[in-house]
Formats: C-alpha cells, structure tokens, sequence
C-alpha cells in the first residue's frame, strides 16, 4: 500500500514515514506542492497526507487538487490548528489529523481510508 506524505516539516515527514512504514505502507514523501502532484499524477497512492500549511502554499487548495486528479485518492489533511480544522470541514474535506498526532491516531485514519476505498 503506497501513501504520499505532503508536508515541509522534515521531521513531521520522517515521523509520518516512520508509523507507516511500521503498518507496512510505503511512503513518498513531498516537500511542496509541485511535487506532490508530479507524483500523484504517476503514482498509485491509495492515501496523501497532506499538511495545511505548506510554507507559502495553501494545503486545503492542494488536498482539494489531489481529489479533483484522482477521485479515488483518500486525502488526509494535517494541521496543528483547531481554526484551520474548522476551516477544512467548511471545505468539505475531512477526516483531519491533528497535530501532534499520535501512532494510534494515524492507524485508526488509515482504517478508516481503507474502509471508505473498499465502499467505493
């Protein structure tokens, strides 16, 4: 099961890459937007884990983007803020990890995209 990872925090990427490697994911992990959509457009992901707040790049319009490239795609955003949680439900994108997370946290969200991938 493959996961992209979209966040530019090195070390919120190489904890994320590190559960998910232990659940047995592997994991493509993107700085930036550019790049996340260069490899969601030649990968076959079955979740991103995208960050709200990449830098100066806005991660709601990327998870939205995401969705619209590949519909089947299970789309996470991650955020350390109760605001840009609200803010990401108004968008109609759920579910929301929020940070810091625990392995628990991540395990139970890949339950539930698989789950929500085999109602499709």
């Amino acid at each position: 099961m493959d996961a992209l990872i979209i966040d530019d925090d090195e070390a919120i990427r190489a904890l994320l890459h590190s559960v998910l490697r232990k659940e047995g994911w592997r994991a493509t992990l993107c700085q930036g937007p550019v790049e996340a959509v260069a490899h969601a457009k030649n990968g076959a992901f079955r979740v991103a884990f995208v960050d709200v707040h990449l830098g100066s790049a806005d991660g709601i319009g990327l998870a939205r983007r995401l969705r619209r490239l590949r519909p089947s795609l299970s789309v996470v955003l991650m955020s350390g803020s109760s605001t840009q949680e609200e803010r990401a439900r108004r968008c109609g994108l759920e579910p929301i990890l929020l940070k810091p997370f625990s392995r628990e946290a991540v395990c139970a969200l890949l339950g539930a995209c698989d789950g929500e991938r085999e109602a499709d």
